[in-house]
């Protein structure tokens, strides 16, 4: 009997409750990093085309319990029409932010889209993408009818339709020439 009780004070010395410990006699880092990407969608709206770029910001957050490291904020999708200010390898420690800037500037009229990727130590969401949009006013051409069909027509017969050029954008549209192209001689195209 007491033998079986030195036994159990022995365990109890050992501590077991005791969460292992390291060779500094701490205890063990516990949580991890953790991203917050805010927003993950910049729309930079409505932008003329030959004005200043545009700017705007997306913060990133380090919401863990230990220091965030950020390895790399890349765009990596783009059409020449956004940009990104360089952002080198960044450490956060839990609860500190740092802002990111982005600018847009169209080429010309049209819809823009890009994707912007942040690469940090979190775990559970190594990458974040940030969609970037805007758009560029444009002229947008409109024909219609867009085709016809002129049937079985007798010898001597003819027949015409009349096309309709519209400017559904909104820029200027410069309509420099009209062309065509027909298989039979029999076709013309009066402007």
């Amino acid at each position: 009997m007491l033998l079986l009780f030195f036994a159990c004070s022995e365990y109890e010395l050992a501590g077991k409750g005791d969460e292992p410990r390291g060779d500094t006699g701490e205890r063990p880092e516990t949580g991890q990093p953790a991203i917050e990407v805010s927003p993950t969608v910049v729309d930079f709206g409505l932008h003329e085309v030959g004005l200043p770029r545009a700017s705007e910001v997306f913060t990133i957050s380090s919401v863990g319990e230990l220091e965030l490291t950020v390895s790399s904020v890349e765009l990596t999708l783009h059409d020449g029409a956004f940009d990104l200010l360089a952002v080198d390898e960044l450490t956060l420690e839990p609860g500190d932010s740092t802002d990111v800037v982005v600018t847009f500037e169209p080429p010309g009229g049209g819809s823009f889209a890009g994707l912007i990727e942040v690469h940090a130590d979190d775990p559970d969401q190594p990458v974040t993408d940030v969609v970037l949009v805007g758009d560029a006013p444009g002229p947008d051409i409109d024909v219609s009818p867009w085709s016809h069909d002129f049937g079985t027509l007798d010898y001597g017969d003819s027949d015409s339709v009349a096309l309709t050029i519209s400017n559904i954008g909104d820029a200027d549209l410069v309509v420099d020439e009209l062309s065509y192209s027909a298989t039979s001689d029999e076709l013309t195209l009066d402007s």
